[in-house]
């Protein structure tokens, strides 16, 4: 069930109140010691995630590219984001440094914990240290490199942590979700070739630079739906703030998903608090340009022009 924003989250941030904390994942404690014996949670954490990593961006870490902004208006995706207060999802990374800082990166998420999670989503944050440092990821904190959440704290709409990653619950909420979604299937579909033309572009920039992951890219998600739903129209008016911090916490926390999302928020945030050691490990990666060209190069997506008029098209010749 999603919580409409009240006056009392923004009365909340800021108070340091801290009424719940998580330190570690769900991971019982004998089948920690079963599959990995001797190792404790954050070393079990590091050699599932870390193990193999030097100075290559590993196939595992997710660079957040940067979405050609106009070239998307003149089809109508730009439009989508602004009305949910999310334009600089798209271009925020146009114009940062190329490097990625997986050590640190690494570092904090091994040794992450939950404050405020079981209070108002913005109030929420997830602490981890690099060497002696302390590093906040927040609301706050992200709002501080760019506007990314541009309503008023109290237009979103924000779920419990576990509401929103569960795929058995919240189905039906808004009415006729899935429906909408999948407008072929009458709501029975699961596929991304069972999205509308727009919502396979919107699903493909998501899951890059909103509900990143790593999993099966073919199947949509319940988490997917809500924030496609969000897109398509309207609401629930979702905070991409806290798709963050739900979909990074979520990363620390799974045993099995060999995943780290947002590299370069994280990495933005590290020279933001000025706690990035001396001679940490950096790679090289430059920010990759998603605009029409990649869309037609990877999903087959074309857009023609005819005069002042953009007609979208698939290879199966299904139209937006």
């Amino acid at each position: 069930m999603w919580k409409k924003g009240t006056n009392n989250y923004i009365d909340r941030i800021g108070t340091g109140k801290s009424s719940k904390t998580f330190d570690r994942p769900q991971l019982g404690k004998m089948t920690r010691r079963r599959l990995f014996p001797g190792t404790t949670t954050r070393g079990v954490w590091k050699l599932k995630m870390v193990t193999g990593v030097s100075t290559f961006v590993a196939d595992r870490v997710v660079c957040e590219p940067a979405v050609n902004v106009e070239e998307f208006r003149t089809i109508g995706i730009t439009q989508r984001f602004e009305e949910l207060g999310w334009e600089r999802v798209l271009d925020w990374c146009e114009d940062i440094t190329s490097r990625v800082y997986l050590a640190a990166v690494y570092e904090w998420l091994s040794t992450l914990r939950f404050e405020n999670s079981d209070g108002p989503a913005p109030t929420w944050q997830l602490i981890g240290n690099i060497a002696k440092n302390q590093m906040i990821m927040s609301f706050e904190h992200m709002n501080a490199i760019a506007r990314f959440d541009s309503l008023v704290v109290e237009a979103y709409d924000y779920y419990d942590y576990d509401h929103f990653l569960d795929n058995k619950t919240n189905t039906a909420y808004p009415d006729q979700m899935l429906a909408s979604i999948f407008p072929g299937s009458g709501g029975a579909g699961k596929s991304r070739n069972d999205l509308s033309l727009e919502g396979r572009i919107l699903q493909g920039i998501s899951i890059e630079n909103i509900m990143v992951w790593f999993r099966d890219r073919r199947t949509v998600k319940a988490p997917d739906c809500r924030v496609l739903h969000a897109l398509l129209y309207g609401t629930p008016r979702l905070s991409w703030r806290q798709i963050v911090m739900i979909n990074t916490w979520d990363t620390r926390e799974s045993f099995k998903q060999k995943m780290i999302p947002y590299v370069r928020l994280i990495s933005t945030m590290i020279l933001q608090q000025n706690v990035l050691p001396q001679e940490s490990l950096w790679v090289s990666k430059p920010v990759d340009q998603f605009n029409l060209a990649s869309m037609k190069r990877h999903w087959k997506i074309t857009v023609k022009v005819f005069g002042h008029v953009h007609t979208v098209e698939d290879d199966q010749g299904k139209q937006l």
